[in-house]
């Protein structure tokens, strides 16, 4: 499953901005930034850039249990 096809400027990216992640999700980048200290979001740190490959973002979405937060 290749999460960013739906939408067009993220397509055949491995890794994600936090911004272009926030997009995707639909949520805020604040959120993001909670969801990678918490270790629920998997996320690179590439000299002084955060990165959140599409796998951690299908991982995330995968274990989610329809209530909104993690399973």
């Amino acid at each position: 499953m290749d999460a960013n096809l739906d939408i067009p400027e993220l397509r055949g990216k491995r890794n994600l901005r936090v911004n272009e992640a926030s997009v995707y999700l639909g949520l805020g980048r604040t959120i993001i930034y909670e969801l990678i200290a918490s270790g629920r979001l998997e996320s690179l740190k590439i000299g002084g850039a955060r990165r959140i490959p599409v796998a951690a973002i299908e991982k995330f979405l995968a274990a989610q249990d329809g209530s909104g937060t993690a399973a």
